[in-house]
């Protein structure tokens, strides 16, 4: 159930990160958001609560020594990263180690539990729910793109000074030339000479 929620808020923010930067910070954050959807795909880490379910084993020292392998490959992976990636190296490393602590606290909790690895979590149900996320996702953003150029183009026939400010879609249509132009061939000349 925790897996619904996540996985689909995680695709739905990585989808429209973007926008979601800049209505709520405004233009000046819109490079951000490849910084925030690096640190949307630790989500899918939270899904378990396996650290609980450690803790109940009596298996509190693991749990300490998984946290300080991943404060170790943390700072090792940040030194890595900020040097080849930049400002993205951070969020990075930091999804980094957080798998490494995740994939350590799933073997840990297999061999605690004595179940297989691939019997831990629900990984087919998880699949899926990604999956549907994923198509969810994808018709919400050609329901955003039809709705922003709809209601940009019924604004430019309303009020054409608007064609100036709201400009068509590059990707979509490409602007009407007010003056057609006829093609000229090196082989032609012009009436001027």
């Amino acid at each position: 159930k925790v897996g619904v929620i996540l996985l689909g808020t995680m695709v739905f923010l990585l989808v429209f990160a973007t926008e979601l930067m800049v209505m709520m910070f405004s233009e000046t954050y819109r490079e951000s958001a490849s910084v925030f959807r690096v640190y949307l795909l630790a989500m899918p880490s939270r899904i378990g609560t396996l650290g609980m379910v450690l803790m109940a084993l009596d298996q509190g020292k693991a749990i300490l020594r998984y946290s300080v392998v991943m404060l170790i490959s943390n700072a090792i992976l940040n030194i890595i990263c900020i040097r080849s990636l930049g400002p993205v190296g951070p969020a990075v490393a930091t999804v980094g180690s957080v798998y490494v602590f995740t994939i350590l606290l799933i073997t840990k909790a297999s061999s605690a539990l004595d179940r297989p690895f691939t019997r831990v979590l629900p990984w087919r149900t998880l699949a899926s729910i990604l999956a549907v996320a994923a198509v969810a996702a994808a018709a919400a953003v050609e329901v955003a793109v039809g709705l922003v150029e709809g209601a940009s183009q019924r604004l430019r026939q309303a009020n054409p000074s608007l064609r100036v400010v709201l400009p068509r879609h590059q990707r979509w249509h490409r602007p009407a030339d007010p003056k057609p132009r006829r093609r000229r061939h090196r082989w032609c000349r012009s009436p001027d000479g």
